[in-house]
């Protein structure tokens, strides 16, 4: 004991002499480290080189390569922990008082000392990562346990049973039974039934949530009370619709509802229609403040518009997430200087370490002489530049985490709260046939995805704009990138600035004297000041791209929470539209709209009501004739009005459509069959020519103005296309050839031979006009005149 008292007298002396000449905030800094900071490290040898032990091999530089580790570390830890390979840090700290120790058992050892084990009657609880190695430590009135006292653990996940498995299974497959019954309700009839049934499941599954034992872990363990919370939410609301159905409380269902407000809109539009009375105003005709207001009125006859249950879950639970990720970014900014203090507490300890170990040694070596004061300059001098950079560090992040945290909450709540209103906007716009997308974006399958997309779409946004605002800040606050970026600063105005601020000059003034509005005034000076623009806006356009490349990091940032518009350029949204989100959010339009359309909602139901009606009258014995016929009459007046009052919709009519489907249809067919005769790039086959010669020389003949001859004509060019259509050379196309010229022949015959026409057809020599024209009347089917057999002097006239 006396030996030991001697030695850390010794060492307390001499920490005394070594602390006395240090400025007093960093010798205040010294005496708050832990005594085993001024200890020599035996196992320092075997660790990994360390920012201190950088300082110390080179005292003229510091070895920035720790600090980016440990920036690194910092970084993509969240703040959460900042350690080494070898070292752990304090997790959870609990204050016990001592009514809350029982002792287990005691013993008293030879030498009179006292030992117990005491057992904490406190529940402690503490979220364990697994596979993670944890130990424990006790703190008696200032005095901390050993290293050694408490042995390392590793944390290992409880395997559950087979049976403990499926029961946890069965019992979470309760919730969607529940969600399949609630869904199922909103499309069948009977809808009281349908809730008993979704009600009693949600007891069971109340009554069976205490019994799981995966899931209670969940939460930081609270998951089992925040379950039985919402699953009781869900049983008060289930009880409620059944009571509504069922008429207790003499309330209006939303269908019923619905179905009125519908009606009211469907019926005013029509007498608008067949009226003088005005359309509803656009959204894009009225400002924003109005447009504001009428987002926020209750579902009303006059725009027959809500918003879908959809959308409103899946903005809840952004929400939810979005308050979440809020809280816990705050919590990461409070405890960030902390984390990133033991990086600097680090630093001072390692070196006040290197400073006692250096007069300790050379008070050993001199007999009791002090070390001068000058020996030690060079590390006071090094830990205080760590010091302010680390200070500066841990301020930039503050600054960066409180100015994201902020920046992100605006753009988020913005982002939510404009997509109900760009929701509404699109709608109204799509009921007036004015669509603000391009249809094949949106798909209707892409409208299941819409729930899942704007939960992840808010959170990854949110956490994207804190990153991306905190590095910024970071690189702005911190000393070493502020001083990096100021050196620079000749090289950034002269280069940068300079020809920006000269161009925008002089584009002001010499503009007026060279160029009108769509004319150049002087040609000679015009080309002069494009060759000096050339030169002058490659300099200029550096820091134009830099703003470009600004202004582009700023739209994905204002575009990364919200899923109304797509992130991607305007580019390449015109070939192809790759934002998922943007792709699910239009899904959920154009469902909305499909569906939910008041006018087309009030037809169809109409249109039942009246085929109900009609089947009716018939099961009472009405002649289904007399019925079919008034039914034609009222349908009749009313295209009648609607065709006065709009000419334009005859258009739309069956007949219109009916007749421009077989128009089209004709079309595609003549255009089908001149690309085939493109793609073959081939002379006509033997067949093909004898069909042609035939067809030009019954155009040719006079006798083709009669009824027989166009039938003539016409047949004989069926006859070609089908012969197209077969092989080469096969019997069919034989056939069909001499089926088809024999026809011919045999209507020249029944006319009279009188024309001189039957050589032509039959393979002799065609007149000389005959020729000709026939060169003419292929070039309009696509074909090149050198098929045609013709004579030289022919093709000259």
């Amino acid at each position: 004991n006396a030996a030991l008292q001697t030695g850390t007298t010794a060492a307390s002396n001499a920490f005394s002499k070594a602390f006395s000449r240090f400025a007093p905030d960093f010798r205040a800094q010294c005496t708050r480290s832990a005594l085993s900071a001024f200890t020599e490290d035996a196992t320092a040898a075997a660790r990994p080189a360390s920012t201190a032990e950088a300082i110390s091999s080179d005292p003229s530089v510091l070895d920035p390569s720790a600090m980016i580790g440990q920036f690194i570390r910092t970084a993509t830890g969240g703040g959460s922990s900042m350690v080494t390979s070898d070292e752990m840090t304090a997790m959870l700290t609990i204050d016990v008082p001592l009514r809350e120790l029982s002792l287990v058992r005691s013993e008293t050892l030879s030498n009179g000392a006292f030992v117990g084990v005491y057992n904490v009657t406190r529940d402690i609880r503490f979220s364990f990562q697994e596979g993670g190695q944890y130990a424990w430590a006790f703190s008696l009135i200032g005095v901390e346990s050993a290293e050694d006292s408490f042995e390392t653990f590793t944390v290992v996940r409880t395997q559950r049973t087979a049976w403990q498995a499926v029961f946890d299974w069965l019992v979470t497959f309760a919730a969607g039974i529940v969600c399949v019954v609630v869904l199922t309700s909103n499309t069948r009839k009977h809808h009281w039934a349908w809730f008993a049934a979704a009600a009693v499941v949600t007891v069971t599954g109340i009554a069976l949530v205490p019994f799981l034992t995966g899931p209670l872990e969940a939460l930081f363990g609270h998951w089992e009370v925040i379950a039985i919370i919402n699953l009781s939410l869900v049983l008060i609301c289930i009880c409620w619709a059944l009571l509504s159905e069922l008429n207790v409380f003499k309330l209006q269902p939303f269908a019923a509802r619905k179905q009125e407000y519908y009606e009211a809109y469907a019926r005013a539009r029509f007498c608008q229609a067949i009226g003088n009375g005005m359309p509803p105003t656009l959204p894009e005709n009225q400002g924003l403040v109005e447009q504001f207001k009428d987002m926020v009125k209750p579902f009303n006859p006059e725009t027959a518009f809500f918003f879908p249950s959809q959308l409103l879950v899946g903005c809840a639970l952004a929400t939810f997430s979005f308050g979440y990720l809020t809280i816990q970014t705050i919590g990461i900014a409070t405890t960030i200087r902390k984390t990133l203090q033991s990086l600097l507490n680090k630093v001072t300890t390692q070196g006040i370490s290197m400073m006692n170990l250096v007069d300790r040694s050379f008070y050993a070596a001199s007999n009791g002489a002090e070390l001068p004061d000058a020996a030690m300059v060079f590390v006071t001098t090094q830990l205080g530049m760590v010091k302010k950079w680390l200070d500066s560090l841990i301020l930039g992040f503050e600054v960066g985490i409180w100015t994201g945290c902020v920046i992100a909450a605006f753009i988020t709540m913005g982002a939510l709260f404009t997509t109900f209103w760009d929701f509404r906007r699109r709608v109204l716009n799509a009921r007036r046939g004015i669509y603000t997308f391009r249809k094949k974006d949106a798909r209707i399958y892409m409208d299941t995805n819409f729930m899942g997309g704007f939960i992840a779409t808010t959170i990854v946004g949110y956490i994207i704009v804190v990153l991306i605002v905190t590095v910024v800040m970071v690189v702005i606050v911190w000393d070493i990138s502020r001083e990096l970026i100021w050196s620079m600063r000749s090289f950034i105005f002269w280069t940068l600035a300079v020809p920006q601020i000269i161009n925008l000059v002089q584009n002001m003034f010499l503009r007026k004297f060279f160029f009108g509005d769509d004319f150049i005034r002087h040609r000679p000076l015009a080309s002069i000041y494009m060759f000096w623009q050339c030169w002058l806006s490659f300099l200029a356009g550096i820091a134009s791209a830099i703003v470009r490349i600004a202004l582009g990091v700023v739209g994905i940032v204002l575009s990364m929470p919200q899923m109304m518009a797509a992130c991607t350029p305007a580019f390449m949204n015109q070939l192809v539209c790759l934002d998922a989100a943007y792709k699910q959010y239009l899904g959920a339009v154009l469902v909305y709209h499909t569906h939910c359309n008041p006018v087309v909602h009030v037809a169809v139901q109409r249109l039942l009501a009246l085929g109900r009606e009609r089947r009716r009258q018939i099961s009472e014995g009405a002649p289904q004739e007399a019925v079919a016929r008034k039914s034609l009459w009222r349908t009749k007046r009313l295209i009648i009005l609607l065709l006065v009052k709009h000419p334009w919709l005859s258009q739309f009519r069956k007949a219109a459509i009916y007749e421009r489907e077989a128009k089209e249809k004709v079309e595609k067919k003549l255009n089908k069959q001149q690309k085939v005769l493109v793609v073959k790039h081939q002379k006509p086959s033997s067949d093909e020519r004898r069909l042609i010669q035939a067809i030009h020389s019954a155009k040719m003949d006079l006798a083709t103005a009669s009824r027989a001859g166009q039938s003539r004509i016409k047949t004989l060019e069926d006859k070609l296309s089908e012969l197209r259509m077969l092989p080469i050379g096969s019997p069919e196309a034989m056939h069909l050839v001499e089926a088809a010229l024999g026809a011919a022949n045999d209507s020249n015959d029944g006319r009279g031979a009188g024309t001189g026409r039957a050589d032509a057809v039959t393979g002799g020599r065609s007149q000389r006009s005959s020729a000709v024209r026939g060169t003419d009347e292929l070039h309009e089917v696509g074909l090149p005149a050198a098929d045609v057999p013709v004579k030289t002097s022919q093709v000259s006239l």
